[in-house]
């Protein structure tokens, strides 16, 4: 906001706001003065239509009677920048984050950054300052081991006084793509079944199918590599056999030949036939419960665990609970990988819980009803922009786009990746609610009897006639549970304001949009009238009382005689029995630990809030 006020020539408005001139004053300027008034009352709207336009619904009430744009600057630079105490505090923790941060395992150098310029933007918006000397030693101080060569060769070559945080970053960067050119691929992890299927289609190739693509395998059996072995002479004379390893002619003359596809190229030890066979029965003999253990399983564990899984095409599961929402009509089916077929009976989303209890959602995830086990897959969790990353017998996910990890995924024993996402509270679909269920929740959990009861005196117009239902409402059981009062009270109120009751309500975890977090409640006992007053604190329960006292005597021209409270302080306090005394008002505690005793006030703050 401060960089588009500069660019509107607004910011001396916010800065030094204006002086407003009264009625009278303005009568007094001639037609010049009032045309420049005129054009400084403008020029002061331009940035306060700016704020409020920029800020929330629950924000604008704040500034929404404030009539100058300085004003409503104060006011939110108060209420969300804090005063110098509050800073105070929030510098010391960002300094404490500033001084243990550490670069993460599996984080890339533009993630760790993207973490210090956070810390030291917010460290800075607070008015702290922080030289660059110190960000970059700190930044050398805190990247892992695999660094050490790199941290030493930056400070040998480079000043760090001068040294600026982009082209630290840029150095860094360029490190860290140059370790990862000579870091074993991933993929080489699962190379075991590919090399044979690849060498056997080579092979194929050098029997006859591509004549022109024969010199350029290197693997021909066991011949082809001792011939390279054998020195530049033997191969540029071209009479070295790779069969019986005399150079006196070549191998396609040689009497020597594969007894089993009748071959000159190798033996019939190094026979891709024969290779062909073992690599089957090696299939056939692995156990298919670690290869897709997750959707051969026979024992149905836990549905909160997932499995990683690379031959999936699809998320599936066969929890049909967990779906936020489901289109049933997406009919298919999905081929496991013993090839038996299975019936995938729609198509939807899903929500887990996340370790800090926010909700989260996977989308396109399929419904297999025959499934043992839910699969997350690898490919379509590439596809939504995470990356995954398998080392050292984890699995770490991040989201590419917000540069955050995700979660790390250990290895089991068996040799699977197994991810436990809560599903405890489900996100079920909203079904329809039947009417009397509606009415009851729309009258704040008013039980049923009532409800009929309104509809047959014609005491609220529209409500129709609902069938009495005898279910259990959730709600009314959790939040309905209380101590019966007392049956027999020691004595009503015969006329208004005989008897007061009063209460105050505990704190609020929402305040109200002005920022109170109590209310106190004053019932008259004979009329059942009740008045709300609002209040930051319980200290301020002296102060409405009064305010109540002079409010309702005049209105109703009835004094009050009795005023009966719980024992809190608020009500106890030196002022408030000296008051009381002085107006002649009897004040009746109820007994400690007791609240059925002033049960008047306690069963109306309850009203008041399950309505609202």
């Amino acid at each position: 906001m401060k960089t588009l006020f500069i660019s509107h020539d607004l910011w001396d408005v916010i800065e030094d706001g204006i002086k407003e001139a009264t009625q009278e004053e303005q009568s007094k300027w001639s037609a010049t003065e009032q045309k420049e008034y005129k054009q400084l009352i403008q020029r002061d709207a331009k940035p306060l239509l700016h704020l409020q336009q920029a800020v929330s619904n629950t924000i604008f009430p704040k500034i929404m009677r404030v009539t100058s744009a300085k004003e409503a600057w104060e006011i939110l630079k108060a209420q969300y920048k804090g005063t110098d105490k509050v800073i105070s505090i929030k510098l010391q923790s960002l300094w404490k984050e500033f001084d243990n941060l550490m670069m993460k395992e599996g984080e890339s150098i533009q993630m760790f950054f993207s973490r210090v310029s956070n810390i030291i933007n917010q460290i800075k918006s607070y008015g702290d300052t922080i030289e660059d000397k110190k960000i970059v030693q700190k930044i050398l101080r805190s990247l892992p081991s695999k660094f050490d060569y790199v941290v030493a060769a930056i400070e040998e070559a480079k000043d760090l006084d001068k040294l600026t945080l982009v082209e630290l970053e840029g150095s860094l960067q360029a490190h860290e793509e140059r370790m990862q050119k000579h870091e074993p691929p991933l993929e080489q992890a699962f190379q075991s079944k590919i090399n044979i299927s690849q060498t056997n289609g080579d092979r194929k190739n050098n029997h006859g199918q591509n004549p022109q693509t024969r010199g350029s395998f290197n693997y021909r059996g066991r011949g082809r590599r001792n011939y390279k072995n054998q020195g530049s002479t033997k191969e540029k004379s071209g009479l070295y056999c790779t069969l019986c390893k005399k150079n006196n002619h070549d191998t396609k003359n040689c009497r020597f030949k594969c007894m089993r596809c009748k071959k000159h190229t190798h033996l019939e030890k190094d026979c891709w036939y024969k290779q062909k066979d073992e690599a089957n029965f090696t299939e056939k003999n692995q156990s298919l419960d670690q290869i897709f253990y997750s959707a051969f399983s026979s024992q149905q564990e836990s549905r909160d665990i997932w499995y990683i899984d690379s031959g999936c095409s699809n998320h599936m599961t066969s929890n049909k609970n967990c779906f936020v929402s489901l289109d049933e009509s997406k009919k298919s089916q999905v081929t496991l990988g013993d090839g038996k077929k299975q019936e995938v009976e729609g198509k939807g989303i899903i929500a887990v819980k996340s370790k800090n209890g926010q909700q989260k959602y996977i989308h396109d995830v399929f419904y297999v009803p025959g499934l043992a086990q839910n699969l997350l897959s690898v490919g379509q969790l590439v596809q939504r922009g995470y990356k995954l990353v398998f080392e050292n017998d984890q699995c770490i996910i991040i989201d590419k786009d917000k540069g955050q990890l995700i979660t790390t995924v250990k290895m089991a024993p068996n040799k699977i990746f197994p991810l436990t996402m809560p599903l405890g509270q489900y996100a079920m679909k909203c079904e329809n609610l039947d009417e009397s269920t509606l009415w009851h929740l729309r009258y704040g959990h008013l039980n049923f009897n009532s409800l009929k009861l309104l509809n047959q005196k014609d005491m609220v117009h529209g409500l129709p006639l609902l069938p009495f239902q005898r279910q259990i409402c959730e709600g009314c059981i959790f939040g309905k549970m209380h101590r019966l009062p007392f049956t027999k009270t020691s004595w009503r109120a015969k006329a208004p304001l005989e008897l007061v009751h009063a209460d105050i309500w505990e704190p609020s975890r929402t305040p109200t949009l002005g920022g109170k977090r109590y209310f106190l409640l004053f019932v008259d006992d004979f009329t059942r009238m009740m008045w709300v007053y609002f209040i930051e604190q319980k200290s301020e329960a002296f102060s409405c009382f009064t305010q109540f006292k002079a409010l309702v005597e005049k209105q109703s021209d009835h004094p009050i005689k009795v005023l009966r409270t719980d024992r809190g302080g608020e009500f106890n306090s030196q002022k408030f029995i000296q008051y009381c005394k002085e107006q002649g008002i009897k004040k009746e505690l109820t007994v400690r630990y007791t609240p059925q005793q002033n049960g008047v006030a306690e069963r109306k703050n309850r009203t008041i809030v399950e309505m609202a």
